[in-house]
């Protein structure tokens, strides 16, 4: 039995510039889950934030117009590369977005698997049409 468990990224189109930003990172990048008991629309919410030197500066470099479109640009994401970007979160074990890739990725988790976990360090990793978080149980 492995000691992995595997959630998705959700909500990166309301943290812009993520969805640019995601762009610009591989397979394996490192990111960082963090509960957000603030959160307005789920107490149980699940946060997802890029650790610190992740992003190809010359990948972002090219995506400067679409950085541009949400507000942003390289040089302002590059200040910001503290580990404090916020890529989405987690998705939750109750959304409709879960329980659509539930039937794409056996064994995914949500929010609800993962509160124990939190917070800890993932992997990202792009299959088809998702985003998923690879992440060590202690």
């Amino acid at each position: 039995m492995s000691n992995e468990l595997t959630t998705m990224l959700v909500g990166q189109h309301f943290s812009p510039p993520a969805t640019v930003i995601l762009k610009c990172l591989r397979n394996g990048t490192t990111v960082r889950l963090e509960p957000e008991p603030t959160n307005p629309y789920d107490a149980g919410a699940i946060e997802v934030k890029l650790v610190a030197g992740q992003i190809d500066r010359q990948a972002l470099a090219s995506y400067a117009e679409d950085l541009a479109g949400h507000g942003s640009s390289p040089d302002e994401v590059d200040a910001n590369d503290d580990g404090g970007i916020r890529l989405g979160h987690v998705a939750s074990s109750t959304g409709k977005p879960f329980a659509k890739a539930k039937g794409r990725h056996s064994g995914l988790v949500g929010t609800v698997e993962l509160a124990g976990v939190v917070p800890c360090e993932g992997r990202l990793e792009w299959v088809g049409e998702d985003i998923l978080i690879r992440v060590n149980q202690p």
